[in-house]
């Protein structure tokens, strides 16, 4: 038993699993930016997000485009039509000083996509993630979002998350899998709010969130008007932070952001992170030795169970999630992998109570 403990606490300080571990992470922060810097958007073709695929099928693109940017700069349509980095102001919280109460912000960089268009349509805007194992059922999905404006023009979208890892962007089957979360927009698919709406009463009177099931953006601030009339229609929106449990996922999956409003203007997504377990499954990594020689391998593994559990299949997986080999298992077998191409796997073996899995190379 002391034998079986030693092994398992050396495999994992070798890799570094727990139930927090980070598996997935995303930032966009690659870009530096001063608070008082102003930094224009730039398009995503120009940008290393390497953890992610994208694509715009939006029925509309506008040929210009009004930006937020000073002096009304108009930039050029091409810009607009893919996802994009753009820098945003954060706020963080609040200080005292002099008994006065001041807003602390900051500058940061977040993943924008477009839905104002010149001649109404709909923004259809994809962004999917590389595979991303789950070693247990206990791993989370968190991530930050902000509408470009809000109330008034308040943005949605939903979130996919698919098993397997073999999807493309130009695969993923988006219209038929029910979204695992839905950010509510403002329904302005027949016409847009007139310019004398200037309550949130009259908004929301005329123009109703859907759907009715989903979740709203709800940090907004008014903005400074200094003894001018506030339209509390057109607050200024901050980033919110939101949370979907993952517990009925295991092994690979997916994750998608599908922006899909209807002519408002643009949201924007930052801080993407899946937490977890990257290899040993949570009920089985307190009682389980697991035996897998030699690693690196040229044609065969061996593998065995150190306290004899019963193993049902075992499963390999490139790296990408794709399926190569599965085989029905006993309590001792050997592995061939002597068909397999050099490189890293996942082996996932599979019991009566759990899993287990880690990964192997494959060499010659």
């Amino acid at each position: 038993m002391k034998k079986n403990i030693a092994f398992f606490l050396l495999f994992l300080s070798f890799f570094g699993f727990s139930q927090n571990d980070t598996l997935f992470y995303t930032g966009f922060d690659s870009l530096t930016v001063d608070v008082n810097e102003k930094l224009d958007p730039v398009a995503s073709n120009k940008l290393d997000v390497h953890t992610w695929m994208r694509a715009s099928i939006s029925s509309s693109l506008s040929s210009k485009i009004l930006s937020e940017a000073d002096n009304e700069e108009w930039y050029d349509s091409d810009l607009w039509e893919k996802w994009h980095k753009m820098s945003y102001t954060e706020l963080l919280g609040t200080t005292t000083l002099d008994d006065t109460i001041y807003n602390v912000f900051k500058k940061n960089v977040g993943y924008r996509s477009f839905s104002w268009f010149q001649v109404s349509g709909q923004a259809q805007n994809l962004m999917l993630s590389e595979p991303i194992f789950l070693g247990d059922s206990a791993s989370l999905l968190k991530w930050k979002s902000m509408p470009i404006q809000g109330p008034r023009f308040q943005d949605g979208y939903k979130v996919y998350v698919s098993e397997g890892g073999g999807h493309t962007i130009e695969t993923f089957p988006v219209f038929d899998l029910e979204p695992d979360f839905v950010m509510k927009q403002l329904d302005v698919s027949t016409s847009s709010p007139d310019s004398a709406i200037t309550s949130l009463k009259m908004l929301l009177d005329d123009f109703d969130l859907i759907p009715e099931d989903g979740t709203d953006h709800i940090n907004y601030r008014l903005p400074d008007t200094f003894g001018g009339i506030v339209d509390s229609t057109r607050q200024i929106p901050f980033m919110q932070e939101f949370e979907l449990d993952l517990s009925e996922y295991s092994g690979f999956i997916q994750i998608a952001f599908y922006h899909d409003s209807y002519d408002n203007n643009g949201i924007m997504l930052d801080d993407i992170l899946v937490t977890g377990t990257g290899s040993v499954g949570m009920h089985e990594k307190n009682k389980l030795g697991f035996n897998l020689y030699p690693n690196p391998a040229i044609n065969s593994i061996y593998l065995k169970m150190e306290d004899g559990s019963t193993i049902n299949d075992v499963s390999i997986f490139t790296l990408k999630g794709q399926l190569v080999s599965k085989v029905t298992y006993k309590s001792f077998q050997i592995i061939d992998v002597s068909t397999l191409k050099p490189g890293s796997y996942l082996i996932k073996v599979t019991t009566e109570s759990g899993y287990y899995s880690t990964r192997f190379s494959k060499i010659k």
